[in-house]
């Protein structure tokens, strides 16, 4: 009959335990009170594995890249509504938590502008007004 001989490699299991006897020790220390040295959290870090991590790439997105449209000149805006339609982009990024809102076009009648949101994830439209328009914006100037 032969016989096996069991023996234990210092392995990965061996090396957490280690460590997980080490944290125990300094959270026992800290539930009785005892001073901690400055220096205690050294041999917990010391003998953690080392990770093999793949180098970081950088990704650089292509709608980054394209000019986006920029507005010129200034604009006269009903401010109380103007900022009530810019809620719709706030409730769209708390839904579509990875995409980001484009202005792709504007389009202005008179002192009306209506501007043209595009998400660059979830492809949904949003259109934001200057003035409300049910609301004759030139009668509201004179």
């Amino acid at each position: 009959m032969r016989s096996t001989c069991i023996t234990k490699k210092r392995g990965k299991a061996s090396k957490a335990q280690k460590s997980r006897r080490v944290r125990e020790s300094v959270i026992n220390i800290i539930k009785n009170g005892q001073h901690i040295s400055e220096d205690a959290h050294i041999p917990y870090f010391e003998n953690l594995p080392e990770e093999n991590l793949p180098e970081l790439e950088i990704e650089h997105q292509a709608s980054l890249l394209q000019s986006s449209l920029t507005l010129e000149g200034n604009r006269i805006v009903n401010i109380n509504h103007f900022l009530s339609e810019m809620k719709k982009i706030v409730y769209h990024d708390r839904t579509c938590t990875c995409g980001q809102m484009k202005l792709k076009k504007e389009i202005r009648r008179g002192i009306v502008s209506i501007f043209h949101y595009k998400c660059d994830v979830c492809d949904k439209l949003l259109q934001i007004s200057s003035h409300c328009t049910s609301d004759n914006a030139i009668e509201s100037l004179v």
